[in-house]
């Protein structure tokens, strides 16, 4: 199962273009970067190098994301309550690339996304693995430095990530000392480690400019009322990722709801209720996937959906899950979605990336909430087992909808570049090849007043008053 998910993600991770900002890590840029140590620029300074790696080598890159990818997917199947199955390790693997294809051209599909989007959350996975461990790990001094240092790398990716990662680790601490009357050595190592972690991150002078407004890409939203910018941010394009896009996440999530509903006998009219708003959110979320430009109060519609769900959910979980196992997993999944979002609130700017780690959370209590239906079905003595055909089917589609058109983008992205470093003489305008499935990655083409691009121009030895057009 490991090895297939292995050769999937290598797959495609071999098929995924450079583009945009790793253009420009690429350059001159990149280098000059990290000279100066990102000083002022920002405190991701392990993403930063990984990143100026990944562009310059790519049988690093490939089999760097090819492994990253699959240890995300395995951490949450270990955190998962389901371990009877090994074929769960697919349907994870679904609902993965199940999210919006906004959100995967930002990470799975843009080097510079990966590096801090994926990276983190598969560190971020992993801790949280470690402290769901109830085996006593031996530690010695060794032990010990490894998991400080390593503890401090993981704060180093991207900010979101750094305090949802310190905010656990202490509140883990807190928690032990108060049920024990001891501290967990381990966990303190690491809230420690994470601590300076922290501090090396958000020490960096870029953090002050983001503070006094003289940041030009990462500010503050304090143009307008702290609570009217968060309001806007979370109307605009909170709900453009985490709802309106996110359609098939959102109809496996009411589809569980429903048959839970259906198999358990109490709360049915509340029950009914609540997975009624879930339908509306879905039948909106399609209504409004069809319009490009909706005006900010139009947005109100889903924005106010999602907030209904979200509180559907959780009163679902409350009233249906309280005295299970799955109980205390869901409500942690829930508070981790929240917590990884609100930092946006007050930071811009957001995009798809930025809900990535969220939609991992939401894509947990799916498989909770998968595995207590089979654990629901299992009682009243209706036995399923997921057949290797429903496998097979799956990375059918999968290749149908990812592997196909990945490659089409990559052969041309090769073509393009090939077609400019052969070139002897450049033209005041050069029409050049278009990446045919442009919703799969971030910035995909060199277009002409995007500042990316006079990067692309000095790898391929275009000279920058060159034109580069679509053919």
């Amino acid at each position: 199962m490991y090895l297939s998910l292995f050769v999937f993600f290598l797959i495609m991770s071999t098929l995924i273009p450079l583009t945009g900002d790793d253009w420009t890590w690429k350059s001159y840029l990149g280098m000059e970067r990290l000279k100066s140590f990102f000083e002022n620029y920002n405190g991701r300074y392990i993403s930063n190098i990984l990143e100026i790696i990944f562009v310059r080598f790519t049988l690093v890159r490939i089999l760097g994301m090819a492994i990253c990818s699959s240890l995300f997917i395995i951490f949450m199947y270990k955190i998962s309550t389901n371990k009877k199955n090994p074929l769960f390790i697919f349907y994870i693997l679904f609902l993965v690339l199940l999210m919006p294809l906004s959100v995967f051209s930002q990470t799975l599909g843009w080097t510079a996304g990966y590096v801090n989007y994926v990276i983190s959350v598969t560190i971020l996975l992993y801790f949280i693995s470690l402290y769901k461990q109830k085996k006593y790990i031996k530690l010695n001094y060794l032990n010990i430095i490894l998991y400080f240092l390593f503890s401090v790398i993981a704060m180093l990716i991207v900010e979101h990530v750094t305090l949802y990662l310190l905010l656990i680790s202490f509140l883990i601490n807190i928690y032990y000392y108060l049920k024990n009357k001891k501290l967990n050595i381990l966990y303190f190592v690491i809230f420690i480690g994470h601590l300076v972690g922290f501090i090396i991150m958000f020490t960096n002078g870029a953090y002050i400019s983001t503070l006094t407004g003289k940041n030009d890409y990462q500010q503050l939203n304090n143009h307008d009322n702290i609570i009217i910018s968060a309001i806007k941010v979370f109307n605009n394009e909170m709900t453009l990722y985490l709802f309106t896009h996110n359609v098939l996440l959102i109809s496996i999530l009411t589809i569980l709801c429903i048959s839970i509903t259906i198999l358990l006998s109490k709360h049915k009219n509340i029950n009914i209720l609540l997975c009624s708003v879930f339908i509306i959110s879905i039948i909106v979320s399609i209504f409004f996937n069809q319009f490009k430009n909706i005006n900010s109060l139009n947005n109100i519609i889903p924005s106010t959906l999602l907030i209904c769900s979200l509180s559907s959910l959780i009163i679902f979980i409350v009233i249906n899950f309280k005295g299970t196992l799955y109980y205390n997993r869901l409500l942690f999944y829930v508070f981790s979605m929240i917590i990884l979002t609100l930092p946006f609130l007050v930071i811009s700017p957001y995009g798809g990336r930025c809900a990535f780690a969220s939609l991992i959370f939401l894509i947990m209590i799916i498989i909770e909430m998968s595995q207590f239906l089979l654990d629901l079905l299992e009682h009243k003595g209706i036995h399923i087992r997921i057949h290797k055909y429903v496998i097979t089917s799956l990375m059918v589609l999968i290749i149908l909808l990812y592997i196909i058109p990945l490659s089409f983008n990559k052969y041309t992205e090769i073509s393009r570049d090939n077609y400019l470093n052969n070139l002897d003489k450049f033209e005041k305008v050069i029409k050049i090849e278009q990446i045919p499935f442009q919703s799969y990655h971030h910035t995909p083409d060199p277009i002409e007043g995007i500042y990316m691009t006079k990067f692309y121009k000095t790898l391929h030895g275009v000279p920058e008053e060159t034109k580069l057009l679509p053919k």
